[in-house]
Parts: structure tokens; sequence; C-alpha cells
């Protein structure tokens, strides 16, 4: 048993609190006040510093992604010391562009090796192009019979990279999604990655979501701050009743003026999430669809993002929805996203907004900032220092 004690408790579930975390093996056993000896549980005073969930980071190409450069601009995608001293102790892996050289087979094996450390790791089924790949050659049966896949996607919409894609299609999808929800309980979301080559990026989503009897749930648009004119577009989306996903590292976008239009439209923050893309490539082409330049989203991102929200203003509880109770909410992961008896003891301890310690798995992974997990397997399972 471990007993984290004195701290600010941000739950994201039953409000802030002072107070001590009862560890008792994977999972958070009690919050409150705990008395409990020396010789019989590990006590670690954490007094003046604050305690959250672990972040939630449901778009990463734990693979790499992209590729648009030809072999030699392939990414690499982050490993599991990249995830944690970020922060992340969940998170749900996707393949994009190149769903033809990196198969959905290699990314399974990837995600299991993540669950495998500790890491409450889950994947996507598809790629960019329509139709998508699958394991079994069926979306439905992905979902159904792998543990791991949870959702589809991500999908590219409006975008010179994915395929020509029709209503009939998408609708065809969306469908298999709220069956796929349907059989498993799983949040079957499909994450539908927005480009801007086409004007009103959007308006194929607008037709899904009113066209359909399915919950808007089962429709993410992701990339929703690529662009002014995109933004503009997805709020008024998720206003109509949508959900939209905020992407770390768009220089022109960043979180914080996001969420300042947010709050200037009025709209619902809990029908947003926030992800990193991290490992994705991102390519720059000119007006002739040439490729000028490519640079590769790292996992960083995301606590830089988070760093510059809070130099303008935000607070750290008014930014942490985002990336932990939203998408546990969306996805229906229902191991975490809050602090609370019976969740997975995935703990962040922040000292002045910065991440000090993590906790993941009822495990110390990062200790004053630094990674205490080996990212290989040496003589026996024990990843940690």
């Amino acid at each position: 048993m471990k007993v984290l004690k004195n701290l600010e408790i941000i739950s994201m579930d039953s409000g802030n609190s002072k107070g001590d975390i009862l560890i008792e093996g994977k999972e958070i056993g009690l919050i409150g006040r705990i008395n409990i000896p020396d010789d019989i549980a590990e006590n670690t005073d954490y007094e003046g510093l604050t305690a959250t969930p672990g972040l939630v980071d449901s778009h990463v190409h734990v693979l790499g992604g992209g590729g648009e450069g030809g072999p030699g601009s392939r990414p690499i995608g982050p490993t599991i010391s990249d995830l944690i001293v970020n922060g992340v102790t969940s998170v749900v892996g996707v393949l994009g562009f190149d769903g033809y050289t990196r198969s959905l087979l290699d990314l399974h094996m990837r995600t299991r090796a993540l669950k495998e450390m500790g890491m409450n790791a889950y994947m996507m089924t598809g790629a960019y192009p329509i139709p998508t790949p699958t394991i079994t050659e069926d979306i439905i049966h992905d979902i159904l019979l792998i543990d791991e896949v949870i959702g589809i996607g991500e999908i590219a919409i409006s975008d010179r990279r994915g395929m020509p894609n029709s209503l009939e299609k998408l609708t065809d999808m969306v469908h298999k999604a709220y069956h796929s929800y349907l059989l498993t309980g799983k949040g079957s979301v499909i994450n539908f990655h927005l480009g801007d080559h086409i004007k009103d990026p959007l308006s194929i989503l607008y037709k899904l979501k009113d066209g359909t009897p399915i919950p808007s749930r089962h429709i993410l648009p992701t990339h929703i701050n690529r662009s002014e004119e995109v933004l503009v577009d997805a709020l008024r989306y998720v206003q109509s009743g949508g959900y939209g996903d905020i992407t770390c590292g768009f220089e022109d976008m960043p979180l914080y003026y996001v969420m300042e239009k947010i709050r200037d439209y009025g709209v619902d923050m809990s029908r947003f999430t926030l992800t990193t893309d991290a490992g994705g490539s991102e390519p720059i082409f000119d007006e002739n669809g040439v490729l000028t330049g490519l640079d590769v989203t790292r996992e960083d991102i995301l606590t830089r993002e988070i760093k510059m929200a809070i130099d303008h203003g935000f607070e750290l509880k008014d930014i942490l929805p985002l990336v932990t109770s939203n998408p546990a909410s969306i996805h229906l992961l229902k191991n975490c996203g809050t602090l609370s008896p019976g969740k997975r003891a995935d703990i962040i301890i922040w000292e002045d907004n910065k991440i000090k310690d993590v906790y993941m798995n009822g495990n110390l992974v990062v200790k004053n900032g630094k990674p205490l997990i080996r990212e290989r397997l040496r003589e026996t399972k024990n990843y940690f220092e």
C-alpha cells in the first residue's frame, strides 16, 4: 500500500479537497484523511503540492505516422518515457495517412506492449482511406473481438491525402460504430481527420449528425483548430450538438486561443477533448499540393500547451477536463479520467503547475520529472528502475 499525503486534490469527480490518497495495488482505495503506520504502508508527504488524474491522450501515432516525404521521412512514435514524463497514463493509438505500410497488426502489438508496461493503452481500427483497413476485415468484428480496439480512425475528410468519400459510405460506417457500441459497451467513436483542402470541411459531418439517428458522440472531428475558418465552423458544429477534438501544436491556434473562442461562443467545454497527435507528421504543402516541408509532433507539446494556457490566465483545473474526464466520458473509458476509489491509480503530482511525480497503475514511474521506467524488457518483466 502507498499513501500520498497532504495534497490539494483536483479529482475531476467530486470537486477539490485537501487530503490523502490511498493506493491499494493498481487502484485508488480511498481519498480522505488516512493514517496508516509506516511499517504497513509507504507514506509520502506531498504537503503543498497538487494531485490530479493522469492525462488521457486519445490521439497518438504510437508507431509513428505520416511519411509524406518518402521512406526517410517516416517518423518514429513516442516511447513510453515520452508519454509518462508528460503525464500521459492513458493513450489511444491511431494510424493515419500511411495505412499502407504501417499495419494495424503492428499497432495492436505496440498497444499491447504499452499495456504490458502499465499504460492504459487502447487503439482505433482503420486509417485515412475508405474503404479503411481492418484486422478482421470488418470494423464491427475488430471492436467486438479485440479488447484493445475501442473505435475507428482516423478517417480523413476534406484532405487530399484521403480518398474520395461519399455520404453513403460514411453513413454506413457511423451505423457500424453504433452497432459496435451496442454489442460491446465500448466507446466506438469515429475519429474524423479534418483537412482544409476543400471549402466547408465539416459539411459532411453536419449531414451525418443531422441526417442519421446515431448519437453525435460517435462522430468526433479532430484538428478542429487547424485554421480560423475550420475552428469557427467546428464551434458552430459543437453548438449544434456535436463534439470536437483540439490538436496541440498549431502555432496560430494554440490551446489558450481555442479556449477563449469556446468561452466567447458559449459552447459547453465538456464536449471537447485535447490531444497531441504525437508521432504524426506535420507536412507543409504549397498551393499546388507540392510538399515543401515536414516536421514531427512530439508528446511534450501537451505540457507546453498547458503551460501557455496557464500563462494566459487559465487555471489548471479549467484545462484538465479536456485531457481527463472529457475523453474518458466520450470514449467510455470507465477506469480513468478521475481520482475516485476503484479507478486505476494513475495520479500526477504537480508542483507550481509542473509535473513532479507520476504514478501509473499504482507504480511511481516519474520522480522529480525523470522517468523510472525502462522501454525494453531485460532479464525479467520488471520495467521499473
